[in-house]
């Protein structure tokens, strides 16, 4: 079983992917594992609830570490790139849901570029404008 982390609650997008994984059992093999919400810390009981997630983590640090698979579903784009830069930097698999378009140096394009170059990863986009996600090879 492969345990996802969602990082970001304000987005009804952290329920939905989380209900789909966990609820619905869309993809066999998966289920989220891990949550936090640092960006409407309010909504976080709800969205366990609703999406059927077991642990709240206390950082996000604590969540790359512990997932084997990352989704980022934060409604603003600033707060996308360090988390997508640290599983990088632990080989891990990040999803990023509404890549930070308004980021401007460095962008994700930069990120992605730089992640083929520096941290052996894969990056791959099936819809460059609502979805972006980078893998470890």
């Amino acid at each position: 079983m492969k345990k996802l982390g969602i990082l970001g609650c304000q987005s009804k997008h952290a329920e939905f992917f989380g209900s789909l994984f966990n609820i619905e059992k869309a993809f066999p093999g998966y289920q989220v594992h891990y949550l936090f919400g640092d960006d409407e810390p309010e909504r976080l009981p709800y969205v366990q609830r609703t999406a059927g997630i077991p642990t709240v983590c206390h950082s996000i640090d604590a969540l790359i570490e512990q997932s084997e698979v990352v989704l980022i579903t934060y409604r603003e784009s600033q707060p996308h790139f360090a988390p997508a830069m640290a599983c990088f930097d632990q080989s891990k698999t990040a999803s990023i849901d509404n890549p930070p378009r308004s980021v401007r140096r460095p962008s994700l394009t930069d990120c992605v570029d730089n992640s083929r170059k520096f941290y052996n990863v894969l990056a791959w986009s099936s819809d460059h404008v609502r979805l972006m996600t980078i893998g470890s090879q």
